[in-house]
């Protein structure tokens, strides 16, 4: 609606149109008006003159506001419709209220239309605004349904006893369930034995707290009778109705499982491997270390006694790396065992392994530690990072 008001005034008597317009300007309303009283001039200004209400009489020469009312109807105008006419009965005004007129104010009480006027304005404005609404929530709706109809995970609603209240169609492609056969079904049914008691202590996590996502796995059980490994994530949350119920957006992970398998076997053959070549070539290193020291005993020449050394401090630094190798295999064989921690005291060991030799007789090494707390991890795979750091 255009800042200046558009009033169509269906009405044959000139005199009757100027009071309408006195009624109105004395209301201070700012408007444009067009004056018609047949109908061909009044489908024309309906396109045309694009009214923002209409005013109409009942009788004129050539039709009468049933019609109009009629031919406003089938145009689909969310505008107001206001019956301005002299004596009617009771019957009428109902039937054309009924029929959609918005208002009807009688020619000897005008003083009524100005606000009967910006009452049915605002009242279609309104109107229009949850009518705007409603359209915009069927579109969401629309998106968000294609969106999970569409979606590749199973996306899930549970209500506080754990029962399905809504199931997305990917379900029937990742577990065979057409969303019909799981509503209202409890999802433990479902959840492989071994993996039930972890997942009821989570739900209940869930129903105990609000605005905690959570995540877990577990074997979820496929129509055809095997088990499937499914992660889900989501969230509690409140319905309309105030009642607590679940979103869960879950996936099929058992590929995915199936191939961190194979990586952890090939890992821990990998690893037996490094662990078995360096047992074998820590043979040959003590074997060369003791042609070193056997050398450096015989040997007088100057020359030949510097080559030995530096021989030596090779052959030294090939048993480290080789000496780590070992405890990186034997750390990734064990279970790493988690302790309390004093930093210093580890810190203090890795520093006594290198006070021993030759090479580091010359360093001062400085250490402050600013961890007044201890801490939790495994002392060995710390000792291990702070020899190789240093």
């Amino acid at each position: 609606m255009s800042d200046q008001l558009k009033i169509l005034i269906l009405e044959d008597v000139r005199f009757d149109v100027e009071l309408i317009e006195r009624e109105l300007k004395n209301a201070d309303l700012d408007f444009t008006f067009r004056n018609i009283f047949k109908k061909e001039e009044y489908i024309k200004a309906l396109d045309e003159f694009k009214p923002d209400i209409i005013l109409s009489d009942h009788s004129m020469p050539q039709f009468n506001s049933v019609e109009a009312l009629s031919i406003f109807k089938e145009k689909e105008l969310n505008i107001p419709f206001i019956l301005v006419t002299g004596a009617v009965s009771e019957e009428f005004a109902v039937r054309m209220l009924k029929e959609g007129a918005d208002d009807y104010i009688l020619k000897g009480n005008l003083m009524r239309l100005p606000s009967a006027i910006l009452g049915a304005l605002k009242q279609k404005h309104t109107e229009r605004e949850r009518i705007e609404a409603i359209e915009e929530l069927k579109r969401s709706e629309e998106h968000f349904r294609s969106l999970i109809e569409n979606a590749t995970d199973i996306i899930n609603i549970l209500d506080a006893k754990l029962n399905f209240t809504f199931a997305s169609p990917s379900i029937s492609r990742i577990l065979g369930y057409s969303p019909d056969e799981i509503i209202y079904k409890n999802i433990c049914d479902f959840i492989h034995p071994d993996d039930f008691q972890a997942c009821l202590v989570e739900f209940k996590k869930e129903l105990s707290e609000t605005e905690r996502d959570y995540a877990i796995t577990y074997k979820f059980r496929h129509k055809d009778g095997r088990y499937l490994d499914i992660e889900s994530t989501g969230k509690a949350y409140f319905d309309d109705n105030g009642k607590k119920s679940f979103i869960i957006n879950s996936r099929d992970i058992t590929d995915r499982r199936k191939i961190e398998q194979k990586l952890k076997y090939k890992i821990k053959e990998l690893d037996t491997l490094i662990y078995m070549y360096s047992h074998d070539l820590k043979g040959p290193f003590c074997s060369l270390q003791g042609f070193v020291n056997i050398a450096k005993m015989e040997v007088k020449d100057e020359t030949a006694l510097k080559f030995i050394k530096m021989f030596e401090n090779t052959t030294k630094k090939l048993d480290a790396i080789l000496m780590n190798l070992v405890q990186i295999t034997m750390i990734n064989r064990e279970s790493i065992k988690i302790e309390t921690i004093d930093f210093n005291e580890v810190l203090n060991e890795a520093l006594q392994r290198f006070e021993s030799l030759q090479e580091y007789k010359d360093i001062t090494i400085t250490t402050t530690v600013n961890i007044l707390n201890h801490f939790k991890s495994d002392p060995k795979l710390i000792r291990l990072i702070l020899e190789n750091l240093i």
